[in-house]
């Protein structure tokens, strides 16, 4: 999680509070290009301006999918490295969090697949 002050609860806590759910953080940064750099060493799955995941995408060989939330003030996307899905269990986890928040937002957000 992106967080200046370490914090472990953000914008999308608070969405995923409204839908009755909640996330596990296992890390704060103090920026976006931290978290990226982040991603792109370890298996961990992130959440950020889709602007910005897409452009860099390919820099740390990331693959991206909407988010099916409402995103506050900016469209935001689900963020791996496109090497951690080759790990049979990331790949599961990956797509079941976003399968399951495009259950739980319904159609109240557009998402698309995942795409690296």
């Amino acid at each position: 999680m992106v967080s200046e002050t370490a914090d472990f609860f953000g914008f999308a806590d608070e969405t995923l509070e409204k839908l009755g759910r909640r996330r596990e953080i296992a890390a704060t940064v103090p920026n976006f290009m931290i978290g990226l750099a982040v991603l792109a060493e370890t298996d961990l799955i992130g959440v950020m301006p889709r602007h910005l995941a897409n452009a860099y995408r390919s820099r740390f060989a990331l693959a991206t999918a909407e988010l099916p939330l409402p995103a506050a003030l900016w469209d935001i996307c689900l963020v791996v490295p496109k090497s951690a899905l080759m790990d049979a269990g990331i790949a599961w986890l990956f797509n079941a969090v976003f399968a399951s928040l495009q259950r739980v937002a319904g159609a109240e957000a557009p998402a698309s697949a995942p795409q690296g």
